[in-house]
């Protein structure tokens, strides 16, 4: 099966985020205040620690409000963004930690936690129509193709195509299909698969 390449583009929220923080004054503030924001980010990260990632997000935003240099405070935030599940908004905020402080082990190990959390998910989604498997797999991979099979089926491939939330997407109608075995192909990095071969779905 055959389809279109499409016109990829990255998320829209998290390149406006990261607009955002490179935007930001590289004047430094004065000194109470840069003392300040350091004993805001030390107090984010206890916070992180504790298990309050909304509290040591408060902390961060406000120590980059002191001093918007304080470069350490955005990958406190981003670590507080993966506490809570929001992968795609720690990401880009790592991002943004590496563009201006440079990379370095904790943000390194960090994006590829995020890069290995839950990259793509298979559902069924059933109708009058018939029931079909949707993939979606996260903005962050390029340009991603689709393999996928059902039980007793031949291999079958195609081009995803990047929705509105920025996630790759593509649906496939199975039948009476009890089981469908899949894996992401992206133009640049690994395959995606699980641990010991194609992700498996059991369709119920």
């Amino acid at each position: 099966m055959s389809q279109n390449r499409p016109n990829p583009r990255g998320p829209a929220a998290a390149l406006a985020l990261l607009g955002a923080v490179l935007l930001l004054p590289t004047t430094a503030s004065a000194g109470p205040a840069e003392d300040e924001s350091v004993r805001q980010v030390a107090l984010a990260r206890a916070d992180l620690v504790e298990g309050h990632a909304d509290r040591a997000r408060a902390a961060a935003e406000s120590a980059l409000r002191l001093d918007p240099t304080a470069y350490e405070a955005l990958l406190v935030q981003a670590l507080t963004w993966e506490a809570t599940g929001e992968l795609r908004k720690a990401r880009a905020l790592a991002l943004a930690y590496a563009g201006a402080a440079g990379p370095d082990d904790e943000v390194a190990a960090l994006v590829d936690r995020l890069d290995r959390a839950d990259p793509v998910k298979a559902t069924v989604d059933r109708s009058a129509a018939g029931s079909r498997v949707r993939f979606a797999a996260r903005g962050h991979l390029e340009d991603p193709i689709v393999h996928w099979r059902t039980a007793g089926g031949a291999w079958q491939q195609a081009w995803m195509a990047l929705d509105d939330r920025g996630q790759w997407i593509f649906s496939v109608p199975i039948g009476t299909a009890a089981k469908v075995t899949w894996w992401l192909e992206p133009v640049v990095g690994e395959p995606i698969k699980a641990e010991d071969g194609p992700f498996q779905l059991a369709v119920r």
